[in-house]
């Protein structure tokens, strides 16, 4: 039996925490980063004020998946006495357009000087201000209905007429936040009411609100309470997939930088090729070396021969060279002592190492008195 008790006021307190506001530390992006600004705030009249103490929510541009679409302008009962809006913004930075989302709190602190109307002017708030518990409103920039409200007063304001919906960046509104407006960011704050965002997402499904729709003139640009399933303008129109198509970003520049690694793969594939071929044509050159150097090899066991046959091969090998046409000149040539001692010099120079591997040979030098007698009979 208790716990059938119990359940029921477990319900109503799950409930009742739900309705209460939650408190936000300070005005934070929501991370939503657009390339394209949004379009200027739209001149409209404001819907008098229906009930005391409500305070004025000013219309903006948001961003979802049809692009940019208007949130209307409409009176929010405050969270609590004392309590003002600090409408939201869109802020340049590095090239994109970054969502601040608005909140409440005691001052009203800094919306990037967005001139959004209606006592919304870029700096402040001059529609009207608390007494106690009773907010007294400034006829003269808020409409009001007289016969239910009477706590008023009258204030001339200047209207400065810029309507840039955003701050910073190219063509964009250049402020900075005021000490005190930086001041009041860090205070108490109390996050975007159920109503407010119910408007949002109820204004997002009509399709008259699209900027691509209404060229930045929207219809019913200001409504006297939140929209919601059950309140909405008469020019409602639902959303079409022909307008979330045409509203989607290029997202095919997205598989641009996919391009990049198709061009590197062509260059891997093209150098191994080469590569074998420049292996190949080094092994074909030692293949002709050898054929020359056995020659002088097989001659070397003989000591008497090898005075003989190196003088003759060499004779051939300048005939073949320089003077392959004159035979016959080449054998009366050979008789000088100059070229004797030409071709020993080379074999000293190009042959140092089979002297000292055969350095036996070279003990069993005694023919060397050999080449003399050869050179005997030409004279």
């Amino acid at each position: 039996m208790q716990v059938r008790s119990i359940g029921p006021q477990i319900a109503a307190l799950a409930i009742l925490l739900m309705a209460i506001p939650t408190p936000a530390p300070a005005q934070v992006a929501i991370g939503l980063s657009v390339n394209i600004g949004p379009p200027e705030i739209p001149i409209y009249s404001q819907p008098p004020c229906p009930l005391q103490n409500d305070i004025w929510t000013p219309g903006y541009w948001a961003y979802g998946g049809y692009g940019y679409y208007w949130v209307p302008g409409t009176w929010v009962a405050a969270p609590q006495a004392g309590y003002l809006w600090t409408p939201g913004y869109w802020g340049y930075n590095r090239g994109s357009y970054g969502w601040n989302t608005g909140y409440w709190g005691a001052q009203v602190g800094f919306y990037g000087g967005v001139n959004y109307g209606a006592g919304y002017y870029g700096s402040g708030y001059s529609g009207g201000n608390w007494s106690g518990n009773n907010f007294r409103y400034n006829t003269a920039v808020t409409r009001i209905n007289t016969t239910v409200i009477h706590n008023v007063y009258r204030t001339t304001v200047v209207d400065p007429g810029n309507r840039v919906a955003y701050n910073g960046g190219p063509g964009g509104i250049q402020r900075r936040p005021t000490a005190a407006e930086t001041a009041a960011s860090h205070t108490r704050h109390i996050a975007m009411l159920p109503a407010q965002r119910l408007n949002q997402t109820t204004a997002a499904q009509n399709r008259q609100y699209l900027a691509k729709v209404n060229g930045g003139h929207p219809q019913d640009a200001a409504v006297a309470r939140p929209l919601s399933a059950t309140n909405r303008p008469a020019s409602f129109k639902a959303v079409t997939a022909a307008d979330r198509k045409a509203a989607e970003p290029a997202a095919k520049a997205a598989a641009a930088p996919k391009a990049a690694p198709k061009k590197e793969e062509p260059k891997a594939a093209v150098a191994p090729k080469e590569a074998p071929k420049m292996m190949r044509a080094k092994p074909e050159a030692p293949k002709a070396a050898p054929k020359t150097v056995q020659a002088p090899r097989a001659a070397a066991p003989k000591p008497a021969v090898q005075a003989q046959r190196p003088a003759a091969a060499r004779v051939v090998q300048h005939a073949a060279v320089q003077h392959a046409a004159v035979q016959h000149a080449a054998v009366q040539h050979a008789t000088p002592v100059q070229r004797p001692k030409a071709v020993q010099r080379p074999q000293a120079a190009q042959r140092p190492q089979p002297a000292q591997q055969h350095a036996a040979p070279a003990q069993h030098a005694e023919p060397a008195q050999r080449p003399e007698a050869e050179h005997k009979p030409p004279r």
